[in-house]
């Protein structure tokens, strides 16, 4: 009785596992064809016009009108990126990075094509973390004016827009892809989870915005990024998710 009874646990176990799988089949991390390495690295660029940090306090937000991405994949789904944020403000006042010109913000960091299940369908996400401080934490930091601080705490996980990019379905060969990341309500970002590879993205899909202010005093809170990137590889390559 006892067996019957672990048989049937388990029974139930795997369908209920397979009315939870993605209509396509259960997730793989998603694989970049052929495979780039750090010998033979696959390349990319991408412009965007206007991307906004929006915290959850009403005016709290920085906006950048122009944005460029530069860097490559070294692995079949990661790698590293250079961001560059042009004409960056917030409440009036340019926000810079340390050394760099006026309304300019740098970061460097990783990026990763991850598993993302928004609806009922497994869809490709683009998961962007900037580089880490000492912590192990993602990073960034930048001043607006004299006495506003931004720390960027936390990284942001995006959604392909298969309709604007050439990849319209799962192993289709493109040269581009449109990465869109949006908020759902103010200061909350639409995917704050990935499928696959958990250990590195589930806790980090919503960016946390620490705000110090000299003469207001300090306080955090959480924060959405709004943008879209078109991201131009050197060569045709397919991805399989």
């Amino acid at each position: 009785m006892k067996r019957t009874a672990i048989l049937s646990l388990t029974l139930i176990a795997i369908f209920a596992l397979g009315a939870l799988a993605p209509a396509s089949g259960f997730a793989e991390n998603p694989e970049i064809l052929p495979v780039p390495t750090t010998t033979t690295p696959l390349g990319f660029t991408s412009e965007s016009g206007s991307t906004k940090l929006v915290g959850t306090k009403e005016g709290n937000e920085v906006t950048c009108q122009k944005a460029k991405n530069k860097g490559s994949f070294t692995s079949q789904d990661a790698g590293k990126v250079d961001i560059t944020f042009e004409e960056c403000k917030a409440k009036g006042m340019n926000c810079t990075s340390p050394g760099e010109s006026p309304g300019v913000i740098l970061t460097e960091g990783e990026i990763q094509l991850v598993d993302i299940l928004p609806t009922a369908t497994l869809d490709l996400g683009i998961w962007l973390k900037p580089a880490q401080d000492g912590n192990m934490n993602a990073m960034l930091t930048f001043k607006c004016g004299p006495v506003i601080e931004f720390i960027i705490l936390g990284s942001v996980i995006g959604s392909i827009d298969n309709a604007a990019s050439e990849l319209l379905l799962p192993n289709t060969k493109t040269k581009e892809l449109k990465g869109l990341w949006k908020e759902t309500t103010r200061g909350e970002q639409q995917i704050k989870e990935c499928m696959m590879l958990k250990a590195l993205c589930e806790l980090n899909g919503a960016a946390i915005l620490f705000l110090l202010e000299i003469e207001e005093g300090k306080g955090h809170e959480l924060a959405a990024e709004i943008a879209d990137a078109t991201f131009k590889f050197e060569h045709e390559i397919e991805v399989h998710f």
